[in-house]
């Protein structure tokens, strides 16, 4: 199966237990978040609605006061279409103050943040200042520089809208937890209610 797409086959993570590591306070540790806003929302032309969800359950994940959150989503600018537009800036207000920059192309937001991802790692001693990165997105192409990050010294997580969205290249090559973003669940650490339920 091609793990150019998306809509991917559930990669097989079982819940280890143990402890979440995404979720718990961490006052004192700087995290850097690389969020893919396409992939959070489940779309390249989120509704206000869709915009203000993701947001809402990305933001009961904690973000710290001195994190550095980097964001990109496709927008193709058009005056004629002033729905677009409004929604794009709701975004950009929603998500400051992260420094959110608007693509292009299917995979332009993809990009942009490897790029970031790679600006930081040339940069040097990233780990020096950040303990964590969140990749908020679950599409293969961000495995390599999860890889570089890791090897730089950091623990690596993940935030996808849902299961299907996760590219089994990128969850074997992340190090922390797979967040399930609508679920609010840690992939790796939590077994779905339904499971929780049927073992009581």
């Amino acid at each position: 199966m091609s793990t150019s797409t998306y809509a991917l086959e559930t990669p097989r993570i079982r819940a280890r237990g143990g402890k979440c590591l995404i979720k718990p306070l961490r006052d004192g540790f700087d995290w850097l978040h690389f969020l893919d806003y396409d992939s959070l929302h489940c779309t390249g032309c989120p509704s206000i609605t869709q915009i203000d969800r993701a947001y809402d359950a990305y933001k009961d994940l904690g973000i710290g006061k001195t994190d550095l959150i980097y964001g990109a989503c496709n927008h193709n600018p058009s005056r004629n279409n002033r729905v677009r537009v409004r929604t794009a800036w709701h975004l950009l207000e929603r998500w400051a103050p992260a420094r959110v920059r608007l693509t292009t192309g299917i995979k332009g937001a993809d990009y942009v943040l490897i790029d970031d991802i790679f600006d930081l790692l040339r940069a040097g001693n990233v780990a020096n200042r950040f303990t964590d990165v969140v990749i908020g997105s679950g599409h293969h192409i961000f495995a390599g520089a999860v890889l570089q990050l890791r090897k730089a010294g950091l623990r690596v997580h993940l935030v996808v809208a849902s299961p299907q969205s996760l590219s089994l290249d990128l969850a074997r090559a992340a190090n922390g937890c797979v967040w399930l973003l609508h679920e609010r669940r840690c992939l790796r650490h939590q077994e779905p209610v339904g499971k929780q339920a049927l073992a009581a």
